[in-house]
């Protein structure tokens, strides 16, 4: 597996599909909704984060897990789960690169 994509690979995946693995049961699809630069003060240029929305249930446990992308490929992702609404669920990803 590779490591993750950069922002700009993410801007360019924005409102598709990504499988997240989840071993015995079949991978969850979450859709990328939004890929937003850290703020200036925090850090490098390299810091981005990615927000998918998921189904409403059953929610996926904060945790690394493998995903794949058509376009992307395949990486493996730390996300955490930060509410729920009418839509779904809804998970980020913090990246600080240096």
């Amino acid at each position: 597996m590779a490591d993750a994509p950069d922002a700009a690979a993410f801007a360019g995946a924005l409102h598709t599909t990504f499988l997240f693995a989840r071993e015995p049961e079949p991978p969850v699809a979450l859709e990328l909704v939004e890929v937003q630069a850290a703020p200036a003060a925090a850090g490098s240029p390299g810091s981005f984060s990615v927000v998918f929305l998921g189904p409403p249930g059953p929610a996926l446990d904060q945790s690394t897990y493998p995903v794949s992308h058509p376009t992307l490929g395949e990486f493996p992702l730390f996300i955490v789960p930060t509410g729920r609404d009418g839509r779904g669920v809804r998970y980020e990803a913090i990246f600080n690169r240096m």
